[in-house]
């Protein structure tokens, strides 16, 4: 195994999806900015905690079905390819470690911008 250290924002694309069916199953219009802001911060640290686990089930529950994921190497993966690398242990992140999120939500839509340093096994094959 390869360890690759990299500063990516992948992590952010994957709470961002995620977080956008919470402010919609949440209801924008009946909570306030900062209830709002307080429920997706911790789903992205929730997102943050499974993919440290390798916790699959997770991606599975939390990605809307047309979540993509563009890889720091460029490479386009769909929903059920980001689980299965997942499941199968082809990727394997050891630490991620967030320096800066911001959020921004706009109605019942939700944009979250992370910057972290992730250490991730086999991340490329």
């Amino acid at each position: 195994m390869t360890r690759q250290t990299f500063r990516a924002v992948l992590f952010t694309m994957i709470a961002a999806i995620a977080v956008l069916r919470a402010v919609r199953v949440v209801g924008a219009s009946s909570s306030s900015p900062s209830e709002i802001t307080a429920q997706i911060i911790e789903l992205a640290e929730q997102a943050r905690v499974a993919a440290l686990k390798g916790d699959a089930d997770w991606q599975e529950r939390n990605l809307a079905e047309d979540f993509t994921a563009i890889e720091p190497n460029g490479e386009i993966k769909t929903k059920s390819e980001a689980i299965a690398m997942r499941r199968s242990g082809a990727i394997k992140f050891e630490s991620i470690d967030v320096l800066d999120r911001q959020i921004r939500v706009y109605g019942d839509t939700a944009i979250v911008i992370t910057r972290a340093n992730i250490k991730a096994h086999n991340f490329w094959s």
